[in-house]
């Protein structure tokens, strides 16, 4: 469910952000349509775990709506107070997704317990609730791959956050369409059963979530060291590059590193050798969007010989 944070380059955070804005708009009216249609039948039939489904989806619209929210805030330019930008409140917004899913595996297997302990009626599963389950499952498909694409095409891990979410709804809701047929056939504990294993997997896929977003808050190297250290040695002038560090979030790599050169160097010459090595790793490495190079002198016969471009 990861970001390739290495195969594209850095887009503009003005297109980006209007892109952003433009998938979460077209999948916050399908989500809000799918949810309202699975807790309406779900209700009506009685049925635990298609009404579970129907909370379930219920979150993807929610989750729409924060992220529009924190995309337009993580659009803004970096600030006195934000140097880094604002990109990681994209990051926040992942995380809120996955706790949102697991308060929803805990209520849906709440409501399990109950039925357990309590009996109640069986689910009255017609002709028309199977129809609205694939027709909801046609449009959780289509908003999987669509959010997916457009994920990794902006470098937006909320917004594959999101995906996921909305692509364990197809799970989920292949399998509460599997319980509705056994119930229909008069096997209702099933729908119980049902609701067990959607709360586990919302749990599962909400736990995921976190686990990919949370590594990205706590600066993760987000890009290859020796892809960086190859970029800064093909300059002309360079002898050693090393101490290469990264932070930020995907496709907003902020890169800092070392490079030795010959310690007789001008100021303004190695000045302008750190600038071309900037340039370089930029152009070189995808998803960089700012480098800061500290230069040294070089010791040794080392500082006599340089890498040819």
């Amino acid at each position: 469910m990861s970001i390739d944070v290495t195969s594209a380059p850095a887009i503009d955070e003005a297109t980006r952000a209007r892109a952003l804005r433009r998938v979460l708009v077209i999948t916050l009216v399908l989500n809000v349509v799918v949810a309202l249609a699975k807790i309406v039948v779900g209700t009506l039939a009685g049925s635990i775990s298609i009404r579970a489904d129907g909370f379930h989806s219920s979150t993807d619209g929610l989750n729409n709506v924060i992220l529009l929210l924190a995309t337009s805030f993580a659009a803004a330019p970096p600030d006195r107070e934000h140097p880094y930008g604002h990109r990681k409140i994209e990051l926040f917004a992942a995380v809120a997704i996955g706790v949102s899913l697991l308060g929803i595996a805990y209520n849906v297997g709440h409501d399990v317990v109950l039925r357990l302990r309590d009996g109640g009626r069986a689910p009255d599963i017609d002709t028309l609730t199977l129809a609205v389950l694939v027709g909801t499952l046609a449009v959780n498909v289509f908003v999987a791959i669509y959010e997916r694409r457009e994920a990794r095409r902006l470098q937006s891990p909320a917004l594959l956050s999101d995906a996921a979410h909305t692509a364990s709804d197809i799970a989920v809701t292949i399998g509460v369409f599997i319980s509705a047929l056994f119930v229909r056939g008069g096997y209702a504990i099933v729908d119980a059963f049902a609701g067990v294993l959607v709360a586990a997997f919302i749990a599962w896929t909400g736990a995921g979530i976190l686990r990919e977003n949370l590594r990205f808050l706590v600066d993760t190297a987000l890009v290859d060291v020796d892809a960086v250290t190859d970029a800064a040695r093909s300059v002309d002038g360079v002898v050693v590059a090393d101490g290469v560090r990264s932070r930020g979030a995907p496709g907003a790599a902020f890169v800092d590193l070392n490079i030795r050169v010959d310690g007789s160097l001008t100021v303004r010459a190695a000045h302008d050798l750190a600038h071309a090595v900037e340039a370089r790793v930029r152009e070189r490495v995808a998803g960089v969007v700012d480098v800061h190079v500290h230069v040294e002198p070089a010791e040794g016969p080392e500082s006599t010989t340089s890498p040819s471009s």
